[in-house]
Protein backbone atom coordinates (compact mmCIF):
# COMPACT_ATOMS: atom_id res chain seq x y z
CA UNK A 1 0.00 0.00 0.00
CA UNK A 2 1.32 3.40 -0.69
CA UNK A 3 1.52 5.73 1.77
CA UNK A 4 0.18 9.42 1.29
CA UNK A 5 2.81 12.32 2.04
CA UNK A 6 1.66 15.67 3.47
CA UNK A 7 2.00 19.27 1.71
CA UNK A 8 0.42 22.55 2.47
CA UNK A 9 -1.48 24.55 -0.17
CA UNK A 10 -1.47 28.17 0.64
CA UNK A 11 -4.70 30.35 -0.82
CA UNK A 12 -4.78 33.38 -1.82
CA UNK A 13 -5.53 34.46 1.70
CA UNK A 14 -2.54 33.67 3.34
CA UNK A 15 -4.53 30.11 4.66
CA UNK A 16 -2.63 27.26 4.71
CA UNK A 17 -4.73 23.99 3.75
CA UNK A 18 -3.00 20.42 4.60
CA UNK A 19 -3.49 18.14 1.95
CA UNK A 20 -2.53 14.40 1.50
CA UNK A 21 -0.13 13.19 -1.61
CA UNK A 22 -0.76 10.16 -3.88
CA UNK A 23 1.04 9.01 -7.41
CA UNK A 24 -2.48 9.15 -9.67
CA UNK A 25 -3.82 5.52 -10.14
CA UNK A 26 -4.22 5.26 -6.05
CA UNK A 27 -7.19 4.07 -5.01
CA UNK A 28 -8.65 6.73 -2.54
CA UNK A 29 -11.41 5.84 0.19
CA UNK A 30 -15.29 7.23 -0.89
CA UNK A 31 -15.72 10.35 0.90
CA UNK A 32 -15.83 14.20 0.17
CA UNK A 33 -13.67 16.60 -0.07
CA UNK A 34 -11.06 19.14 -1.83
CA UNK A 35 -8.54 17.52 -4.27
CA UNK A 36 -5.16 19.17 -6.50
CA UNK A 37 -4.57 17.02 -9.94
CA UNK A 38 -0.74 18.02 -9.83
CA UNK A 39 2.85 17.79 -11.04
CA UNK A 40 6.24 18.89 -10.30
CA UNK A 41 7.67 21.57 -11.95
CA UNK A 42 11.41 21.96 -12.95
CA UNK A 43 12.05 23.96 -9.57
CA UNK A 44 10.83 20.51 -7.96
CA UNK A 45 7.56 22.08 -6.49
CA UNK A 46 4.17 21.17 -7.37
CA UNK A 47 1.96 22.62 -9.39
CA UNK A 48 -1.51 22.57 -9.57
CA UNK A 49 -3.27 21.66 -13.01
CA UNK A 50 -6.89 20.94 -11.74
CA UNK A 51 -8.31 22.24 -8.43
CA UNK A 52 -11.41 20.82 -7.55
CA UNK A 53 -14.47 19.19 -4.92
CA UNK A 54 -16.73 16.54 -4.35
CA UNK A 55 -16.75 12.87 -4.09
CA UNK A 56 -12.92 11.97 -3.88
CA UNK A 57 -11.78 9.03 -6.00
CA UNK A 58 -8.69 10.09 -7.50
CA UNK A 59 -9.55 8.01 -10.65
CA UNK A 60 -8.64 10.28 -13.75
CA UNK A 61 -10.75 8.15 -15.48
CA UNK A 62 -14.19 8.92 -14.91
CA UNK A 63 -12.98 12.90 -14.42
CA UNK A 64 -15.04 15.03 -16.59
CA UNK A 65 -11.78 16.71 -17.54
CA UNK A 66 -9.64 13.41 -17.04
CA UNK A 67 -8.03 13.56 -20.50
CA UNK A 68 -7.48 17.32 -20.14
CA UNK A 69 -5.92 16.29 -16.65
CA UNK A 70 -3.35 13.99 -18.23
CA UNK A 71 -2.59 15.50 -20.87
CA UNK A 72 -1.16 18.43 -18.68
CA UNK A 73 1.26 15.60 -16.82
CA UNK A 74 -0.79 15.46 -13.80
CA UNK A 75 0.83 12.53 -11.82
CA UNK A 76 -0.18 12.98 -8.22
CA UNK A 77 -3.54 13.74 -6.41
CA UNK A 78 -3.49 15.89 -3.46
CA UNK A 79 -6.70 15.51 -1.01
CA UNK A 80 -7.74 16.36 2.38
CA UNK A 81 -11.59 15.32 3.51
CA UNK A 82 -13.68 18.06 3.86
CA UNK A 83 -17.69 17.24 4.18
CA UNK A 84 -19.25 20.96 4.18
CA UNK A 85 -19.84 22.10 0.52
CA UNK A 86 -19.91 25.60 1.63
CA UNK A 87 -16.65 25.00 3.02
CA UNK A 88 -14.58 23.15 0.04
CA UNK A 89 -15.99 25.92 -2.60
CA UNK A 90 -14.38 28.58 -0.40
CA UNK A 91 -11.33 26.75 0.09
CA UNK A 92 -11.20 25.75 -3.82
CA UNK A 93 -11.21 29.41 -5.10
CA UNK A 94 -8.97 30.13 -2.66
CA UNK A 95 -6.27 27.63 -3.70
CA UNK A 96 -6.89 28.63 -7.13
CA UNK A 97 -6.55 32.42 -6.82
CA UNK A 98 -2.94 31.66 -4.63
CA UNK A 99 -2.26 29.45 -7.75
CA UNK A 100 -2.72 30.89 -10.83
CA UNK A 101 -0.95 28.14 -12.70
CA UNK A 102 -4.07 25.93 -12.17
CA UNK A 103 -6.31 28.36 -14.57
CA UNK A 104 -6.28 27.69 -18.72
CA UNK A 105 -4.51 27.49 -20.52
CA UNK A 106 -1.43 26.46 -18.27
CA UNK A 107 -3.96 24.76 -16.04
CA UNK A 108 -7.18 23.03 -16.68
CA UNK A 109 -9.64 25.11 -14.45
CA UNK A 110 -11.54 28.17 -16.38
CA UNK A 111 -10.28 31.75 -15.91
CA UNK A 112 -11.78 33.99 -12.95
CA UNK A 113 -14.95 35.69 -15.00
CA UNK A 114 -14.15 38.93 -17.26
CA UNK A 115 -10.15 38.19 -15.96
CA UNK A 116 -7.65 39.13 -18.56
CA UNK A 117 -5.20 37.36 -16.11
CA UNK A 118 -5.98 34.82 -13.62
CA UNK A 119 -4.47 36.91 -10.83
CA UNK A 120 -7.36 39.43 -11.51
CA UNK A 121 -10.79 38.68 -9.61
CA UNK A 122 -12.47 35.91 -8.10
CA UNK A 123 -13.59 32.41 -9.29
CA UNK A 124 -17.56 32.63 -10.35
CA UNK A 125 -18.73 29.13 -10.13
CA UNK A 126 -21.42 29.38 -12.03
CA UNK A 127 -19.54 30.56 -15.14
CA UNK A 128 -17.60 27.58 -14.11
CA UNK A 129 -20.37 25.12 -13.94
CA UNK A 130 -21.22 25.90 -17.58
CA UNK A 131 -17.45 26.07 -18.44
CA UNK A 132 -17.37 22.32 -17.48
CA UNK A 133 -20.44 21.50 -19.42
CA UNK A 134 -18.67 22.50 -22.54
Amino acid sequence: MVRAQPYGWRGSSGDLYDYEVLPLGTRIHDTLGNYIFARRNECGRWDAIYVGQGRLTGDLSTHFLGKEIRDKAATHIHFRENPVESARLIEMADIMEGNPETYAPEGCNPPPVGAAAPESGSVDLASMAMWRLR
